[in-house]
């Protein structure tokens, strides 16, 4: 049955809406489901909406984010995986990284892939929805949980809820030959029952902006890089052109990788640029 607010809704003071994994007090009356209270909400995964640039909240109330990638096609892109990984650590939900289409890489390549992420101690899980492997795994992991299945387009999530709930038959898609991204194929967030808890599959994600990361709290959310922060010179130290920076020594000494470091300084710059047009001018 469809649920309409009634009024408006207000959490925390400020008035707002519905999102997907809500809780909700709600009436019936006359065939008509009515929410008249959101609950308060203890985890949110959100991004920076690219049409508008306002905060757009693609989840709430989520046990963990399954971060779906393709092995290729499209091709794997660790600066993306490193927004997802922010984006959990801000909100303090558990991530877990599923490299679909994984029969495509051997397993040189799948090591190579992965390693980096599970040096930083996170959880990562190759499989192949199309060769049937490591599917039973991931369904332990699914089992008796609220997860959101997000990523970008094309990299098979609603092939992977297909395999579990057949019933639910989500549309799949191709990957374009032109820019060798994915179609969407999911428009709006849904969550489903699934396998004893719930699963919301989210659209493809092509743009993810780290609206709720200011520029200070970000190398926070470089996991590898928090045992550093409070042993540079400078209290209000960047990282970045300072002097005796602890994090830069320790990237310099290969305690920290220097891909997910130069990472941070794009992302950093980025979210300078977006809070501040003019800093870069300055």
């Amino acid at each position: 049955m469809m649920c309409r607010p009634r009024g408006r809704l207000y959490l925390e003071d400020h008035v707002t809406r519905p999102v997907t994994g809500d809780r909700v007090a709600f009436s019936l009356e006359k065939g008509q489901g009515w929410i008249h209270r959101i609950e308060p909400r203890h985890h949110v995964l959100q991004r920076r909406a690219p049409e508008t640039g306002k905060v757009q909240i693609l989840a709430a109330n989520m046990d963990q984010i399954l971060i779906c990638m393709a092995a290729q096609d499209p091709p794997f892109r660790p600066g993306m995986v490193d927004r997802y990984l922010i984006l959990c650590e801000a909100s303090g939900i558990e991530p877990l990284l599923i490299l679909n289409k994984s029969e495509l890489l051997s397993p040189e390549e799948l090591q190579t892939t992965l390693d980096p992420f599970r040096a930083l101690g996170y959880r990562c899980l190759p499989i192949s929805v199309y060769a049937k492997q490591g599917l039973e795994e991931l369904r332990a992991e699914l089992e008796n949980k609220n997860s959101v299945l997000t990523g970008p387009s094309g990299v098979g999530k609603s092939s992977i809820v297909n395999f579990f709930e057949p019933a639910l038959q989500l549309r799949t898609g191709e990957i374009s030959a032109y820019t060798r991204k994915g179609k969407h194929t999911t428009t709006v967030s849904r969550l489903f029952p699934f396998l004893g808890g719930t699963l919301m599959d989210t659209p493809g994600i092509r743009e993810l902006g780290l609206i709720s990361v200011t520029a200070e709290e970000l190398p926070r959310c470089f996991r590898e890089m928090q045992p550093y922060l409070e042993m540079c010179r400078f209290r209000n130290c960047q990282h970045d052109a300072e002097p005796h920076c602890a994090v830069k020594e320790a990237v310099e000494a290969g305690e920290i990788q220097r891909r997910r470091y130069e990472s941070y300084l794009q992302l950093r710059a980025e979210i300078i640029e977006e809070t501040d047009p003019y800093a870069s001018s300055s």
